[in-house]
């Protein structure tokens, strides 16, 4: 089964710019956010010529509801914000009692 959010549909360099936007969130994290600069590479650059891929992706659910009765209820920002959240807040605090 796909198992995404068919309206989570953003480019990677959405994704980039949202990801550093909300890294600044954190106050211990502000400043590295702040210095990051988001630089857009063609495919050919970064692949090589003749590289093709599709411009979007966007997963069905379909099956997944008809089978399972799934529905996609978390938007890109929730997962995003609940990552960060996992890996520079409560990460860091359990690696505090080590430090």
């Amino acid at each position: 089964f796909n198992i995404g959010n068919p309206a989570n549909d953003l480019s990677v360099k959405e994704l980039a710019h949202k990801l550093r936007d909300m890294v600044a969130e954190f106050p211990l994290y502000r400043d590295k956010a702040e210095k990051c600069v988001i630089e857009e590479i063609g495919s050919d650059t970064f692949y090589g010529k003749g590289y093709q891929d599709m411009l979007t992706r966007v997963p069905s659910v379909q099956r997944a509801k008809e089978c399972l009765g799934w529905e996609p209820v978390t938007s890109v920002d929730d997962a995003l914000r609940k990552t960060l959240e996992f890996y520079l807040v409560d990460e860091r605090e359990k690696l505090s009692e080590f430090l």
